[in-house]
């Protein structure tokens, strides 16, 4: 049931966030976009079981939240790559929105 959510809140967020992308001026939007996303998979993940926390939900939180973000910011494998080798800051914002989500399921 949780893989499940977590699928679908991946594919939500990756579209709201491809959305909001060209409006982000600067990186620290982005930050801001990715703690929101993570707190928000995490949360409804955590109501998908009943309030359950424990390591299975922190990775399905942490799997959907790193495909949002790959939805959102790529849109081809060699987007992929050069995201991955050219853009450490939003690899950064990813890893606040991995590091809120898993928080919140602790």
């Amino acid at each position: 049931m949780a893989g499940a959510v977590g699928a679908g809140l991946a594919l939500a967020a990756g579209f709201v966030w491809r959305m909001l992308l060209p409006t982000l001026y600067f990186s620290l939007l982005d930050f801001l976009l990715a703690a929101g996303a993570g707190l928000a998979i995490a949360e409804l993940v955590s109501r998908a079981v009943n309030r359950r926390r424990g390591l299975a939900l922190q990775v399905i939180a942490a799997l959907s939240l790193t495909v949002a973000f790959f939805l959102a910011h790529t849109s081809s494998l060699e987007g992929a790559i050069f995201l991955i080798l050219r853009a450490p800051l939003s690899l950064l914002a990813l890893a606040l929105g991995i590091f809120v989500a898993v928080g919140r399921l602790r």
